[in-house]
């Protein structure tokens, strides 16, 4: 037996594949299209068929959007009802899709076949004219010969203008042997416009006509209908909406101010675990000269380092007093210190034993960055951020700049704004999502997030709590009466001294312990009498800190801000060189 030729089986299979593919998709032989168009801007679209021969199925994919210079045209498109030859109802499916809506009839009785469906938004309602547009013939099949048929109300009569023309499918025009533009005969008699193909029309190319009459013979659906189909058709007007929704709540539960916005109970300690300064930080966000002060006192009472008094020195201003600041362990005991208190110490001594209070002033630039970074991440770890609380503004200058350059965007593209009145019109309300509606959304979704962004923190929900925790410590030490120290456990003076310091209310702390016989700290020989005296220790201690920053002043207002950057710093240390 001889041996098949490759090539001959090659040729085969083609063919094969070219016979089976025209099986599936015969040729439309007939094709008639009679679309009559209601008094309320909707068309009943009635297709009849003729094929070469019987297709084992066939799918009517009708365009529901039509490409348009600045948006797409979006069509609402409900199936009626398919019939065969001897007008007998057949079963079909309707697929839906963003750019299609399918009419699938998975078995056809004969040669014959009429598929009816209606068109809600056939009409597009303009200011001067409404217009009517519609794609008549299936562009993926060949069609020999057909015609279109459009009917409207009698009103219309003697006042309808009416082209049409081929198109393919990428949208330009495309002329045939018997057309040299692409435009076609259409005859307007009254109402009515009629069109032919005098010629075979190839797959890929759509028939379409195009019919407009004067505003005011059709009416158009009431605004609540019309709105409807823009916001269906427009699902991205939606968004800032949506966006905005999601910002109250995260505005609401989440408020920039540090007042948590809700009655507190009085805390009698502070949120476990954490120290002075990243108590502080967590008030405002941000770290001050305070936080290191409190930080150094808070040391001192855990017995890391001591505050000495030394002689006062003269200089062009008078006298005044200064302190010593003496390091207690070495650095091979600080393991058990947080980084920042690691960072505090070794910024403050750098490898020596000690030095002078009021020097630290000129070391803010190096401690108070190195400390932020610190306790930022410490408080990372912890949950109470997930971002850093600096990011939040840069991210929403970021936010307002595109915001600026949609605006910008809009404005500047010729006709833009008139096109954006028509939208807010509803003259325009079934055109659907194009990119001056996405830029539209984008920007006024990123101005709400500008706006109500800055009044949220960038605290999480466990931060939030454990501020409310801090709310209800400060509470207590700023309604504490002297009466109920007598009860306390012993060193509750100290334990919390620098944490009322963090807060900037050291001076309720100290008075609240006036009268009361109190050990006095052994971190300081600062004696101010036979008795220690809480609230002179106060003052001493304002005094002390007053050079390097002002203990007097509330929190997170008339600080000086060296956290905000290095500059400030550098300003400081420029101060104290004079």
């Amino acid at each position: 037996m001889r041996r098949l030729n490759p090539s001959i089986i090659a040729v085969a299979i083609v063919l094969c594949f070219s016979s089976l593919c025209h099986a599936q998709q015969p040729t439309i032989t007939f094709f008639d299209s009679d679309i009559r168009v209601r008094q309320d801007g909707s068309a009943l679209v009635i297709e009849t068929y003729e094929f070469s021969r019987v297709p084992a199925r066939f799918d009517r994919n009708i365009p529901a959007r039509v490409p348009g210079e600045i948006a797409n045209k979006r069509f609402f498109i409900d199936a009626a009802n398919v019939n065969d030859d001897a007008g007998n109802d057949l079963a079909y499916h309707v697929i839906g899709s963003s750019s299609h809506l399918t009419i699938r009839v998975p078995e056809l009785a004969g040669r014959r076949l009429q598929i009816a469906y209606q068109v809600r938004n056939a009409v597009q309602f303009g200011v001067e004219d409404d217009e009517f547009v519609w794609s008549v013939n299936p562009p993926d099949m060949q069609v020999e010969a057909g015609g279109v048929t459009v009917t409207l109300p009698e009103a219309a009569a003697g006042q309808v203008h009416a082209q049409t023309f081929l198109r393919n499918r990428a949208g330009n025009s495309r002329a045939m042997l018997w057309s040299f533009n692409g435009q076609l005969p259409a005859i307007v008699e009254g109402a009515k416009v009629e069109s032919g193909l005098p010629g075979t029309l190839a797959p890929g190319v759509a028939m379409v006509v195009h019919g407009s009459l004067p505003a005011g013979i059709l009416t158009p659906p009431n605004a609540l209908v019309r709105a409807g189909w823009f916001l269906r058709a427009n699902p991205i007007v939606l968004f800032p909406f949506a966006v905005l929704a999601v910002m109250l709540v995260i505005w609401r539960v989440k408020p920039r101010d540090a007042d948590p916005g809700r009655s507190v109970a009085p805390m009698y300690e502070p949120p476990e675990g954490l120290s002075p300064a990243e108590v502080g930080l967590l008030v405002d966000d941000r770290v001050d000269p305070r936080d290191i002060s409190a930080t150094l006192i808070d040391l001192a009472v855990r017995g890391y380092v001591r505050l000495e008094r030394i002689r006062p020195e003269h200089d062009a201003t008078g006298e005044r007093e200064d302190y010593v600041v003496r390091l207690l362990k070495p650095r091979e005991q600080w393991a058990g210190l947080a980084p920042h208190e690691v960072t505090m110490l070794f910024h403050t001594f750098y490898g020596g034993q000690w030095t002078q209070l009021s020097s630290l002033r000129l070391r803010f630039p190096d401690i108070v960055p190195s400390m932020r970074v610190s306790i930022v991440t410490s408080l990372k770890q912890k949950g109470m951020y997930r971002v850093d609380p600096d990011a939040a503004p840069i991210w929403r200058q970021g936010v307002m700049a595109a915001a600026y350059g949609v605006v910008y965007l809009v404005t500047s593209f010729p006709g833009a704004l008139a096109y954006a009145l028509a939208f807010l019109q509803l003259d325009s309300a079934t055109l659907p999502s194009s990119w001056l509606l996405i830029a539209l959304s984008m920007g006024s979704s990123a101005l709400i997030v500008y706006l109500l962004g800055g009044k949220t923190t960038a605290k999480t929900f466990r931060g939030m709590r454990t501020l409310v925790e801090i709310r209800g410590f400060e509470e207590f030490i700023r309604t504490v009466e002297g009466d109920k120290l007598h009860r306390v456990e012993p060193g509750l003076f100290e334990k919390y001294l620098a944490y009322a310091m963090a807060l900037g209310i050291e001076h309720k702390w100290t008075r609240a312990f006036e009268g009361i016989a109190i050990k006095q700290p052994e971190w300081t020989d600062w004696g101010v009498g036979d008795l220690f005296n809480s609230a002179e220790f106060g003052q001493v201690l304002d005094s002390a800190f007053k050079r390097v920053a002002p203990l007097s002043t509330p929190r997170g207002r008339g600080l000086v801000a060296v956290s905000s950057s290095l500059s400030s710093g550098a300003a400081i240390a420029k101060s104290a060189a004079r």
